[in-house]
C-alpha cells in the first residue's frame, strides 16, 4: 500500500507558463497537450518527500474544488513567436533528443 501524500502548500501557477499534461485520444495515441487551455484548472503542490526532499506537483481540480495530484503532468514556460510575436503551441515528441518544442501558425516547422 502506498503512502498517502501530503500537500504542505498550493501556490497559483506562475505567469508565463502552462501545464502539459499526458492524454490519450479515442484512437489510443497519447499526445502531451497544454490542458489549462482547455479549461482545465491547475496549481501547484508542494508535496512533502518521504524519504527525499520536498518537490512540487501540479494539482488539478474542478469547479466543485475537488482535486487530484497529476504526477504525469509538469509545468513548462510558454514561448512567443519570433515573427508574429503570437503564442507558439508546446509540441512533445519523445523520440527528439529535447522532446519539448514549439510550433506557430505563422511556419510550419519544429
Amino acid at each position: 500500500m502506498t503512502r498517502p501524500k501530503r500537500i504542505k502548500q498550493i501556490m497559483p501557477i506562475p505567469e508565463g507558463f502552462g501545464i502539459l499534461a499526458r492524454v490519450t485520444g479515442d484512437d489510443g495515441q497519447t499526445e502531451m497537450v497544454d490542458l489549462t487551455k482547455s479549461g482545465f484548472c491547475y496549481l501547484l503542490a508542494l508535496v512533502a518527500g518521504d524519504d527525499w526532499d520536498d518537490y512540487v506537483v501540479p494539482y488539478e481540480f474542478d469547479q466543485y474544488g475537488l482535486g487530484e495530484l497529476n504526477e504525469d503532468a509538469f509545468m513548462f514556460h510558454k514561448q512567443c513567436c519570433p515573427i508574429c510575436k503570437q503564442e507558439m503551441a508546446p509540441q512533445w515528441d519523445k523520440e527528439r533528443v529535447d522532446p519539448l518544442w514549439f510550433l506557430c501558425d505563422c511556419h510550419q516547422g519544429g
